[in-house]
Order: C-alpha cells, then structure tokens, then sequence
C-alpha cells in the first residue's frame, strides 16, 4: 500500500485516480447479472478505466453533479459533528494505492492506527427514507469493505449526514474477512476484464494508425 499526499477534488487526486479502480465505484466493478454475466455498470465502468490507461488521462473529470459539490460543502461539516459526538480526531488524508497500481481508495479520513471515516451527505428524498428512514446501507457496504482491505484496517465508522433534516447518524463497520475475499476475487476478476478491454483499445488504435504513419 502507497500513500498519496494529494487534495482530494483537486487536479492531482482527479489524475491519480485515472487508470485505478477506485472504491467509490467498486459496486460498479461487482455488478453482474443473475446469470453470472457482467452487466451494463460493470462494462461501462471497465471501459472507462481501459480508455483511462491508454489516455492517460480522466475520462469523467467534467462530471459533477450539484449533489457532488454540495456534498464537498457539506463533508467537513459532518466531520466536525462527527468529532464532537464521537471524541475520535480525524485526520485527513489524500488517497491509497495498492503497489501494483491498480486500486485506490479516497478516506474521508483516518482515526487513531486502526479506523476509517465515510462520510455520505444525502439530498435526494427518496435516498433519505430508504437509507435514514430504512436504515438499508448496502449501497456503501463494498465502498467501506474496500478501504479496510485496502488500508490493513480493521474497522470503519459510516457517517451519514442530512443537511435538510441536521441529522447525523454513525455505523461501526467492523472488518469481515470473509466478506474482503469475496471483496478481491470481484475485484481481480474485473482487473482481469480493464486489462482485456485495454489490449483490445490500444491494439485497435496501433492497427490504424501505423499504416497512415508510413504513408507519411
């Protein structure tokens, strides 16, 4: 594991990011249909980071929706409350990265040697009754996992927040190394499909582009 001394949302992290399965989009990279066979998130997601490697550069770098930047706002406040009521100190960090490059994980911030942060602000009404109301997380469950199998870490406190309600709830995740294998087989195997989709990109660009090379 490599850590980088970046800003998070800054043009730095957004570059490093490009190329690596990220855990903000390991649902993604897990998604398959009944049938065993990849789905629509899965292969879209492994294009993305196929033409990534071979660009060199992000491809969704424009994105962002309100949702995306009101949530940058609302993270420190979370954090804050976050402190207040636990008594843990966050630290912030940039990101970590697996040695071979492949993986990265962005915290929202690191406790004491063994914790993580997650902080997930919510504005959309429907999210806010089926995760607050439902109390249903499974949508960051592989995000969490993925930073403790990652970092070596054995827990991680889930912080959802609700600005229109100011209501902040905290769920301790505890490491499960059962549920990490399953985690990194998934994960490996949609290694295995980026790289597949990168060799077929960059063997389909130097197939025609040599020819008009030596024709000038």
């Amino acid at each position: 594991m490599i850590q980088l001394k970046l800003t998070q949302g800054d043009s730095d992290w957004k570059q490093a990011r490009a190329g690596k399965v990220t855990a903000s989009r390991s649902k993604d990279a897990r998604d398959k249909l009944k049938s065993g066979a990849a789905s629509g998130k899965q292969i879209a997601y492994a294009c993305q980071v196929a033409l990534e490697r071979v660009s060199g550069q992000p491809a969704d770098a424009t994105f962002e929706n309100w949702q995306m930047r009101e949530g940058r706002v609302q993270e420190p406040i979370a954090r804050a409350a976050y402190e207040r009521r636990t008594g843990n100190l966050v630290d912030e960090v940039g990101a970590f990265a697996t040695d071979d490059d492949l993986f990265l994980y962005s915290p929202d911030g690191v406790i004491d040697n063994d914790g993580l942060l997650e902080v997930k602000s919510l504005f959309s009404p429907e999210r806010i009754m089926t995760i607050v109301g439902n109390g249903d997380v499974s949508d960051f469950i592989d995000q969490c996992m993925f930073g403790l199998w990652l970092t070596g870490r054995q827990w991680i406190d889930l912080v959802v927040w609700v600005p229109a309600l100011e209501h902040l709830s905290i769920k301790r995740i505890d490491r499960d190394e059962d549920a990490i294998e399953a985690l990194e087989t998934d994960l490996m195997a949609f290694a295995r499909l980026v790289t597949q989709y990168e060799t077929t990109l960059r063997t389909a660009i130097q197939s025609t582009t040599e020819p008009a090379l030596e024709a000038a």
